[in-house]
């Protein structure tokens, strides 16, 4: 694993991977809003690849409270399967696109994680604190929760009713996480801070 912390140094290391050849798929993992997205489209347009966002409404059957139970598989599947009889190297992105590609079983040729910074700190990290157990963390995010629920009520005179249910995306994202470890198997680790940006 090598890990990036500017966008040059990323497209030189991706250009340098597609000119090994036997490249097909480049899969760009990270949390939600860590800049997939944002980083696909800059690779996609700089190295004339296929861009597939499984946030996409083709691929993705939304507000199902979840992610990877809500993927349209099969159509994902062909959709790969077209681009590379035609030779179309492409880069797919979303969250656990690891184990969505696993499902298909389908091996990325390139696996890119993103890492997304906020004042030097990686935020999305404590979620995926690998010492502790998932119910650990789940525990964690609640009291989390909880605090913001309880300062938001305040600054907002008003009292809502606490309700915290640890489901549907952020479930996925942990339950992944602990799985996979993407952001410790990752060929590349790109990191960026927001405030630098």
């Amino acid at each position: 694993m090598v890990e990036l912390n500017n966008i040059d140094e990323l497209y030189n290391s991706v250009s340098k991977y597609l000119k090994k050849g036997n490249s097909f798929l480049i899969a760009l993992d990270g949390a939600d809003g860590s800049g997939k997205t944002t980083i696909a489209n800059l690779l996609s347009s700089r190295f004339n690849l296929k861009h597939i966002e499984l946030d996409d409404d083709r691929y993705l059957i939304t507000n199902q409270g979840g992610y990877v139970d809500y993927i349209r598989y099969e159509l994902l599947k062909e959709d790969l399967d077209k681009l590379k009889s035609k030779g179309q190297i492409s880069i797919i992105e979303g969250i656990c696109v690891l184990e969505i590609l696993n499902r298909i079983k389908i091996l990325p040729s390139l696996h890119i994680y993103i890492k997304k910074l906020k004042f030097g700190l990686w935020l999305d990290g404590e979620c995926f604190d690998y010492t502790s157990s998932i119910e650990e963390q789940m525990q964690k995010d609640r009291e989390q929760f909880k605090r913001f629920h309880e300062f938001e009520s305040q600054m907002n005179n008003e009292q809502k009713e606490f309700n915290y249910e640890t489901k549907g995306i952020f479930l996925d994202k942990l339950e992944y996480h602990f799985k996979f470890n993407p952001d410790q198997i990752a060929d590349i680790v790109y990191v960026w801070d927001e405030e630098a940006a």
